[in-house]
């Protein structure tokens, strides 16, 4: 199959950034496929082919994109907060881990910023536990940036 679309986009990207994006997870050879819109549980390419989407943002999109309803929950929310990136731990944060809990059948949850954060809490939730302090890193294999920093 081909992509003409993001061939186009790589050749430029490429100009721009090294490699061509900003994630080496994303090449793949001649060149990485780009996006151009998100719907559901879908993403479609430049050039109009439709993929189911297994990243789902990371795990940040439960709800899958664009979804209509949490849209307009969202616009009403905005509009009777003035925003809602604040640094700080608000009512809806606690709705959101509610409801979280309510679908996944967890216990609890723990919402951070970057895949970076998520693994430091894990690390230190399994140091807490087993009372251990040796973390197996994997060899060739990307796993965030926390192996670069001292965590203790």
């Amino acid at each position: 199959m081909e992509y003409p679309k993001s061939k186009q986009l790589f050749d430029r990207a490429s100009a721009l950034m090294s490699g061509g994006l900003h994630s080496n997870g994303r090449n793949r050879k001649p060149h990485p496929i780009y996006m151009a819109k998100a719907q559901d549980a879908y993403v479609y390419d430049l050039d109009g082919n439709r993929y189911v989407d297994l990243i789902m943002g990371n795990g940040t999109m439960i709800l899958g994109h664009n979804n209509p309803e949490f849209n307009e929950r969202m616009a009403e929310y905005v509009a009777d907060n003035q925003g809602v990136v604040t640094g700080f731990d608000t009512v809806l944060s606690v709705d959101v881990a509610e409801h979280f809990l309510k679908l996944t059948g967890n216990e609890r949850v723990r919402f951070t910023n970057t895949g970076t954060e998520a693994v430091t809490h894990i690390i230190h939730i399994a140091r807490y536990a087993t009372g251990r302090n040796t973390i197996a890193v994997m060899e060739g294999a990307y796993d965030g940036w926390t192996k670069f920093c001292r965590i203790s």
